[in-house]
């Protein structure tokens, strides 16, 4: 007799054995749910994302399309632990929309150790969905979630071209687990962020033509396109590889050309690989000895930049290392996923050689850095400890006068109450009215102490800021540090107006304001792998625009860290803030003429190119000067050295960061490798790392810096949008112009 199986257990199997969507984005239950739930979380570039540093997190929702308005908020904790959460509302679903409804949130990760909270919320904020997202939940099947340190290494490629980028530069980890270098690949042009600041934590991105899907996908995106471009001019760095497809997308008006260093006439066959196998330091030929290989590379000409390797002769470049802005292209004229360089074995020495300046040694990065005092093992964690160490008005309570505090209350407690009852007085009863008498004066004048390091109804906001000019693409950029603190407990709403030299507000600046993290393990370290504790017990939010931070909590005489970035685009054409023709005389060294017309004083001037430099001294508004054989010149890192270590009156010329002030620390992070690196600073500089444009005077700029106290960006109060710094407290500007000299349309480097 044959069994009958009841219709919903029948339907039940058919809904186990469904296949499931392979995606990076994960779903969960049944499609045809019509509850507004979450469907899948994407994080970063393929589940990789460095803490301390924006990240993008696509949300995909779906269900009834009839609903209310929905929101999508994620919530991360900063390093201290406290919830900050950011908002975007759920698009709503055009008539040409099908499938699941992708929301993209800019959000920055606090903790190693961690947990990204994804809620969807109806109009009347009621949570209709929820997912926590962590690197365990990704252990557990769920999608994939990868923090790295702030002070790690992230390399996308982009395209899915075999190239051999995750072997070349593998992986590292460290001895507690933590990623310290992760190689994402990313083959869909609709998993890239829309805005420059998305790619936030990437180190370099590598894309390779080869993909012809996603090459089309990407061109075809305007805002993706030019979030591109925009990440590179304000300090990305971007290598091209194109080999014989290079005409569909480079050619004059195709949608790449712009990403060329020179134009592209035509594909030609390779003559001879030796250029290749130099480059790349290997002894292995590629392909059989003797045979000649046909390898298609673009040829260009009016090549701008610096020529590392040629095809022939001084014709034909290969790999040229070109400026855009503050950041550099890196133009490679080979497709490493040609069949001859897929199987050749030096197209991983080749890539190293390639990727060598944008990545540290394999070693060291698994080196453990050495933790100093403070609980910081980069220089952005000093610069940072510095702004919060003292501030105006603000008496610090040391413990000497604790300690003698509390051995006095232990007296007055007990010796001094005994004698003066049974031996003064002989009334034991008294003892009954002098206990609760010791205890009120000594908690009135702990109170009165506590009152006494407070200044007088003000915050206080020690500051530093970085601007940087450039005057090729009308690009400026601002990096702004600041540390407040709270007499009170107080929740602010803070916002920051970025500011030119002469005082004037930046028009159409782009401002990202958030927490500044502590880059290392001690207490507060964004790079502790344990779950925070937040002590305010309340959290804040970020603006919708990333412009403003909104009831950020500070506790009772306590300090939080703030960090934002600023950038512009100006229209210089007519009279920008350096008036500048230089160019190289024949001894090497930069000769022109210089014209300060920023509307300000500019102290303590030099002028930088490759590896020399002069002191000019103060710039008056207007003022011109020339630059030639009259000045002196100096070695550039010794420049730099003597404005971060002032030599001492006792002679000592030893760099410690732990005792440098901000201005010193603000001249050595921004031509570090000038410096010496970490031989000169003893702590690495990763975290801030793209304030270093030491790079760009290898690549032919002149950099005109200038410091002093000056009309820097000013943090506000939101609501009266009056400043919350004043005069008293510390604050510290640095200016730098990124020149252009005339040196010839070529350079090489053989």
């Amino acid at each position: 007799m044959r069994t009958v199986l009841p219709p919903w257990i029948l339907l039940v199997s058919w809904l186990l054995v469904l296949p499931r969507d392979s995606s990076s984005l994960a779903t969960e239950d049944a499609v045809n749910n019509a509850a507004p739930r979450i469907a899948g979380c994407r994080v970063g570039f393929d589940g990789l994302f460095k803490v301390g540093h924006w990240t993008p997190i696509w949300v995909a929702t779906e269900g009834d399309e009839s609903s209310s308005p929905l929101t999508v908020e994620v919530t991360t904790p900063d390093n201290d632990g406290v919830e900050v959460t950011t908002a975007e509302p759920v698009e709503t679903r055009g008539p040409t929309m099908v499938g699941p409804r992708l929301t993209l949130v800019y959000v920055r990760a606090g903790r190693l150790g961690g947990t990204v909270t994804v809620r969807l919320l109806s109009e009347d904020r009621h949570v209709l969905d929820r997912r926590e997202l962590s690197p365990s939940s990704s252990r557990a099947g769920g999608p994939p979630f990868g923090p790295l340190p702030s002070t790690g290494e992230l390399v996308v490629q982009l395209g899915g071209g075999s190239i051999g980028l995750d072997k070349a530069i593998a992986d590292e980890d460290s001895d507690a687990g933590a990623i310290l270098r992760g190689v994402a690949i990313v083959n869909d042009a609709d998993a890239l962020p829309i805005n420059w600041f998305g790619y936030d934590g990437v180190n370099v991105l590598v894309l390779t033509t080869s993909d012809v899907d996603f090459c089309t996908r990407l061109a075809a995106d305007d805002r993706r396109m030019n979030a591109l471009r925009k990440w590179v001019e304000l300090g990305g760095r971007l290598v091209v590889c194109a080999g014989r497809t290079a005409p569909e997308w480079f050619a004059k008006g195709k949608p790449l050309a712009d990403l060329l260093p020179g134009k592209l006439i035509d594909v030609v066959r390779l003559p001879q690989t030796q250029a290749i196998e130099s480059f790349a330091g290997s002894g292995d030929p590629i392909g059989r000895s003797g045979v000649q290989q046909n390898i298609a590379v673009p040829r260009l000409v009016d090549v701008m930049g610096r020529v590392e390797a040629f095809g022939r002769g001084n014709d034909l470049p290969l790999v040229v290392r070109s400026v855009r802005g503050f950041g550099e292209l890196v133009f490679v004229g080979i497709d490493l996923s040609e069949p001859s360089l897929a199987g050749w074995s030096g197209r991983n020495s080749f890539l190293r050689a390639l990727l060598r300046p944008y990545l540290i040694d394999a070693d060291q990065i698994t080196t453990r850095q050495k933790l100093v005092s403070l609980g910081y093992d980069d220089l952005a964690g000093a610069l940072r400890q510095r702004l919060g160490r003292s501030f105006a008005g603000v008496a610090v309570i040391g413990f000497p006068l604790v300690a003698a505090l509390v051995i006095g209350y232990v007296l007055l407690l007990g010796p001094l109450s005994y004698l003066f009852v049974e031996k003064l007085v002989r009334r034991p009863w008294v003892a009954w009215v002098v206990l609760p008498l010791v205890v009120l004066g000594m908690s009135a004048g702990a109170a009165l102490l506590m009152g006494a390091d407070k200044p007088a109804g003000a915050e206080r906001m020690n500051t530093a800021e970085l601007v940087d000019s450039d005057l090729t693409t009308g690009r400026t950029r601002g990096n702004c540090w600041a540390t407040l603190y709270s007499p009170q407990a107080v929740r602010f709403d803070i916002a920051l107006e970025p500011r030119l030299p002469d005082g004037q507000h930046v028009r159409n600046a782009q401002t990202l304001v958030s927490w500044l993290g502590l880059p290392g393990s001690g207490i507060g370290g964004m790079h502790s792998t344990g779950e925070p504790i937040d002590v305010t017990g309340v959290g804040y939010r970020e603006s919708s625009d990333l412009k403003q931070l909104l009831g950020l909590p500070v506790l009772t005489s306590s300090t939080k860290s703030l960090g934002a970035q600023w950038d512009s685009e100006q229209n210089w054409q007519a009279r920008p803030p350096i008036a500048a023709e230089l160019h190289v005389g024949d001894d090497g060294l930069v000769a022109g003429e210089l014209t300060n017309d920023t509307g300000a004083r500019l102290a303590n001037t030099c002028l930088l190119h490759g590896q020399w430099g002069y002191r000019l001294g103060d710039l008056a508004p207007g003022q011109t000067l020339e630059v030639g054989p009259e000045l002196s010149a100096i070695r550039v890192r010794t420049i730099v050295t003597r404005r971060a270590r002032p030599r001492s009156a006792t002679g000592q010329n030893v760099f410690l960061a732990d005792r440098a002030t901000s201005g010193e620390l603000l001249n050595l992070m921004m031509f570090y490798e000038e410096a010496g690196g970490e031989s000169f600073a003893g702590l690495p500089n990763r975290y801030q790392a793209s304030c270093d444009l030491s790079r760009l005077l290898e690549l032919g700029r002149a950099i005109l810096v200038a410091g002093g106290k000056q009309n820097g960006s000013q943090w506000t109060d939101v609501a009266t949008g009056k400043s919350l710094e004043n005069e008293q407290d510390q604050s510290t500007v640095v200016y730098r112009f990124v020149l252009p000299v005339d040196d010839g349309p070529l350079t090489t480097d053989n």
